[in-house]
């Protein structure tokens, strides 16, 4: 017989398998995962169309949560609310077939933008015959919780003030003054000789702006 990979679990859930029936199989996982402190997060049972006892039952225990969340039990035709179900069937095929049904589980989960968190695949047999038909896909899809937002970026300092515009030296008064429509830095001797008035003065320096045109005047006092 042909071997179906295993239903698998995201990181850092366990794995549990044991051969039940598919009535029994949630059961079972319920209680070997609650024994962990955590709850079922995906099952997938496979049973033999000609042996209804004959199944094997594989699952996912989630990882423990602060407050875990208690799942409602869930047939292998019947999801928990808030879940989706998806139901398909592949005539002519055997329960060794039974990988189309995990493909097609998340092929149909992931066009909604869901998750499979339970899935089952069941032969179907002639009744009368016991013949095998095909097999029987049921699929409960969650839908995927929406990734936070990211951080905004943090605020970047602010420039630093730029040097003031001091010529003078320590202990030494400064101040200015601009005059329009001028060139003349004459001006600025007498301007900073009135600001120094009672003091003396210690330097003056003068800037010529051409637009708009004027000058301005530096003084430091003594």
């Amino acid at each position: 017989m042909k071997m179906v990979a295993a239903i698998t679990c995201d990181p850092g859930e366990t794995n549990i398998r044991t051969s039940t029936t598919c009535g029994g199989c949630r059961p079972y996982l319920e209680n070997k995962c609650g024994l962990q402190g955590r709850v079922v997060s995906s099952l997938e049972c496979k049973r033999d169309a000609k042996n209804s006892t004959k199944s094997i039952c594989s699952g996912c225990c989630q990882v423990p949560l602060p407050c875990p969340l208690q799942t409602p039990p869930v047939s292998s035709s019947k999801c928990p609310a808030m879940e989706t179900d998806k139901i398909f069937k592949h005539v002519g095929k055997t329960v060794s077939d039974c990988g189309l049904c995990q493909s097609g589980c998340k092929t149909r989960c992931d066009a909604i933008g869901a998750r499979v968190t339970t899935q089952a695949c069941v032969g179907l047999v002639v009744v009368a015959t016991r013949v095998p038909v095909g097999i029987q896909c049921t699929c409960c899809c969650q839908k995927r919780l929406p990734f936070p937002p990211p951080p905004p970026p943090a605020l970047s300092p602010p420039p630093p003030p730029p040097p003031p515009n001091n010529i003078c030296k320590v202990g030494n008064t400064y101040s200015e003054s601009e005059h329009v429509n001028t060139k003349n830095c004459g001006f600025c001797e007498s301007d900073c000789q009135r600001r120094c008035s009672g003091t003396s003065l210690a330097k003056q320096t003068c800037t010529v702006e051409s637009s708009p045109s004027q000058v301005s005047c530096q003084c430091c006092c003594n």
